[in-house]
C-alpha cells in the first residue's frame, strides 16, 4: 500500500485486525523497512496488546482504539526522512500466523503533487 504525505502534515498509516474478545488482543509492532520473517526491523512502536509500551519518537502515535484492533500509526510533522517502507506486524501465537502489512510512505513537497 502506498500512502502520500506532504512535508509538515500528520499522516495515518492504516493497520487493523479483528478483535471480538479481550483474548483476541495481540502484541504488535511497527518498524521501518519491509516486514522480515519475524519481529519488526528498526522497531519504532510496540504494544502489549492493550497499550503502547515503547516508541522511538513523540511523533509516533497509535490513536486507536488499540483494544478494538486499530493499531494505525500516526506520524506527526512528516519530514523527508520519514519516506520509505513501514511494517505493521500483529504477533499471533504459532508458526507463521503473524498478520503483516507493508506500507510505503511517499513524501510530496509542501506545494502539493
Amino acid at each position: 500500500m502506498i500512502v502520500r504525505a506532504k512535508v509538515g502534515q500528520s499522516i495515518k498509516l492504516p493497520c487493523t485486525y479483528s478483535v471480538s474478545q479481550e483474548r483476541d488482543l495481540n502484541v504488535m509492532c511497527w518498524g521501518r523497512g519491509i516486514c522480515p520473517s519475524s519481529k519488526c526491523s528498526s522497531e519504532i512502536v510496540r504494544t502489549d496488546g492493550q497499550k503502547v509500551i515503547s516508541k522511538q519518537s513523540g511523533r509516533y502515535q497509535l490513536k486507536g482504539p488499540i483494544t478494538r484492533g486499530d493499531v494505525s500509526l500516526t506520524i506527526s510533522n512528516v519530514d523527508h526522512k520519514d519516506r520509505g517502507d513501514y511494517c505493521c506486524r500483529i504477533e499471533i501465537p504459532g508458526w507463521f500466523n503473524d498478520i503483516k502489512r507493508n506500507l510505503h510512505l511517499l513524501k510530496c513537497s509542501p506545494a502539493g503533487f
